[in-house]
Formats: C-alpha cells, structure tokens, sequence
C-alpha cells in the first residue's frame, strides 16, 4: 500500500507536475500512519498540532413515502489533513483547509468531524 501510494502521488496526483525520474535521488520520503480516527462532537476536542482532521459530508437519505432526495448528497465528500502543518493554529482553520480540499461547503453542506494521530517516518 505504501509503495502503490508513494507512486500516485509522485506521477498522479493532480496538483503537481509528475516527479521526473532525475529528481528521484533528490527527493526525502515521509510516511505517516494514522490512528483510529475517533468522531468530534465539540471542537474543544480539536487541536491542530496534535490531531489531523477528516471532515466528511453527511450523506442524504432517499424519502420511502415519495423517492424524493432529502439533504446533502448521494456520494460523500471527504477531506483530510495532517496535523502539526505550517500556518495551521487553529481548528477553524483545519476545517476550512480539510473542506476546501474536499470542495465541500460547509455553509451548505452538512459535515461530521473525526480526529486522528499520526506516526510519522522519515
């Protein structure tokens, strides 16, 4: 998993240009295990330098009465973040960051927080 990983996000990953193979020797590999991500019910429970954020949209739910759509969306959309980033101090601002990655508005869209812990590996 690791490897397929390290992969798409060097030649696939839409944000970057692909790493080119000259760049290879170049390059310093970290790789971060997440925890268990555990839900947020208050954003007391956030701190941006200890825990990373997955935000994930609430998923709407199809009317038995009359198969209308009800709230939200069919698929949900989920972001995620890392913690301890550069210029991240507040949860406010993970959120924001984890939701724009996601393209979720989170003024018009519902959204469940989890948190997570990381190891990281140089």
């Amino acid at each position: 998993e690791i490897i397929s990983n390290t992969i798409a996000a060097a030649v696939k990953d839409y944000r970057f240009n692909p790493v080119k193979e000259e760049e290879l020797p170049y390059l310093v590999y970290t790789v971060y295990v997440l925890s268990e991500p555990e839900q947020v019910k208050d954003l007391k429970e956030l701190d941006p330098e200890i825990y990373g954020i997955i935000v994930k949209t609430i998923p709407i739910s199809e009317s038995k009465r009359n198969d209308k759509v009800l709230n939200g969306h069919f698929t949900p959309k989920t972001g995620l973040l890392l913690p301890d980033l550069e210029g991240i101090d507040s949860a406010e601002k993970q959120i924001s960051i984890a939701c724009q990655k996601a393209g979720i508005d989170s003024k018009k869209e519902k959204i469940s927080l989890y948190r997570f812990t990381v190891k990281k590996y140089r």
